[in-house]
């Protein structure tokens, strides 16, 4: 989905022109005309409460979701993430995070749950460097083969380079608090 004025407007630039009909919904991020590493426009984002809504992307099977990022500065903070809410035990979780962290690395991070009120189990790559320094412009990459646990793989690119990542398995089981 290009975030360049190519409908000629301004405003409502979060469209997909694949014919796939997977417009995004704009909540509280700010067109920048000039903005973006080619200067044809771009969000911003303040890290708060910012972010495009895309519904009905399947995350399952081979997936590659790629942006064109550059930081302020370095906090750990979703360039792509599919959230899910489970209604039964009030929480939510995110099955597909694509994520740039404090010390300039990316994670992948696939959660994936038996039912709303069971344990979880987290399948996480990082790169194994910090690549992202604040204030460049990246064009960061993560490619997902075979979205199931038992054979994925994963491989990062940061401007057209495949960067090694590390593969880490967590499980833990939910606690409810406050209730």
């Amino acid at each position: 989905m290009p975030f360049e004025k190519i409908n000629s407007t301004t405003t409502n630039n979060a469209q997909d022109y694949s014919g796939s009909n997977n417009h995004g919904t704009v909540t509280s991020a700010t067109w920048n005309v000039s903005g973006g590493y080619d200067e044809k426009g771009a969000y911003e984002f303040d890290g708060l409460n910012d972010y495009i809504e895309i519904s009905n992307i399947d995350f399952s099977g081979d997936i590659t979701a790629e942006a064109w990022i550059k930081a302020d500065s370095l906090t750990s903070t979703r360039i792509i993430s599919r959230s899910e809410w489970c209604e039964s035990s009030d929480r939510g979780w995110a099955p597909f995070e694509f994520i740039l962290l404090s010390n300039g690395k990316l994670r992948y991070m696939m959660t994936e749950t038996s039912d709303c009120g069971g344990g979880w189990s987290q399948d996480r790559y990082e790169t194994d460097t910090a690549v992202i320094d604040a204030e460049k412009w990246y064009h960061v990459v993560v490619s997902v083969d075979d979205n199931s646990e038992e054979s994925r793989s994963v491989t990062f690119y940061v401007n057209g380079n495949e960067v090694a990542n590390t593969h880490d398995d967590q499980t833990a089981p939910f606690t409810q608090s406050g209730n």
